[in-house]
């Protein structure tokens, strides 16, 4: 299961960060992704969930 975390940057800029464990197991290696708007966070978090807790296809890192 991803999660989203509210982050404040130093400079007053707001992020959400998604993260999950690959395959949602506590043994998976950990994921994430930095969002600028909480509405993507939690499209992007669906995703994420839809695909068994992994990185969507055509999504690359970054």
């Amino acid at each position: 299961m991803a999660s989203i975390e509210e982050r404040i940057g130093k400079a007053g800029v707001d992020s959400w960060r998604v993260a999950w464990r690959e395959g949602g197991t506590r043994a998976g290696a950990r994921d994430g992704e930095t969002c600028y708007d909480r509405r993507t966070a939690r499209i992007f978090k669906g995703l994420v969930e839809a695909h068994g807790d992994r990185r969507p296809e055509g999504y690359p890192k970054g």
